[in-house]
């Protein structure tokens, strides 16, 4: 982020289980929205970049522009085709060039990336769960 004068401001977790997923994990919109009412952005003032077409139809759900980077799943996202609902969708090569892409967008604009990661339980036991990091391009 730093490289194009971008910012970490908060990361937005979604600790629900798969199998009992909320409207807080991807693909639904819940983490997207909550970073738009903490941040006082209108959809059309965030950008979602991910990976994978469960991010992209989270941003599509709460009415975001996307866009999808070619690191991670994302290769393979593009290979497999993204469905029409899902346009448009702008493709990166990389994170740094999806972040160069605020030029295309109004000013301010917020991007939102998926992180993926583990949280460990009251118990001890590590659980997947859904992470959004929201940052000031």
């Amino acid at each position: 982020l730093a490289k194009v004068a971008g910012r970490l401001d908060d990361i937005i977790i979604a600790p629900d289980a798969p199998w009992a997923a909320t409207e807080r994990r991807k693909p639904g919109p819940g983490m997207l929205i909550e970073a738009m009412r903490k941040f006082n952005m209108l959809p059309a003032e965030t950008v979602l970049i991910g990976d994978s077409e469960r991010d992209i139809e989270a941003a599509k759900s709460a009415s975001c522009h996307r866009i999808l980077v070619q690191t991670g799943k994302g290769r393979k996202t593009l290979a497999d085709g993204l469905k029409r609902h899902l346009m448009p969708v702008h493709i990166a090569a990389v994170l740094e060039h999806a972040l160069r892409y605020k030029r295309c967008f109004s000013n301010p604009v917020h991007f939102t990336l998926p992180l993926a990661g583990c949280l460990s339980d009251f118990y001890g036991r590590s659980q997947r769960c859904d992470a959004n990091a929201t940052a000031k391009g």
